[in-house]
């Protein structure tokens, strides 16, 4: 049996992440992330880890690189 070694899996929000903060806003856009993708079928917890998508991507802000 071949295993597949990538997954095209991305998280998409279904709404406006909501929080008092910057902080609440980010930990639930994670929860939510990751409840999502445990519920994948190709997912498989002790080798694969979700996208993480920069908290910048997630608010429109961009670094002053």
């Amino acid at each position: 049996m071949s295993r597949r070694t990538e997954c095209t899996w991305a998280f998409n929000p279904l709404g406006p992440i909501v929080g008092q903060s910057i902080d609440e806003m980010k930990m639930h856009y994670e929860l939510q992330r990751d409840q999502e993708f445990a519920s994948h079928p190709t997912s498989a917890p002790s080798t694969r880890e979700p996208q993480k998508t920069p908290v910048g991507k997630i608010t429109g802000e961009h670094s002053a690189e």
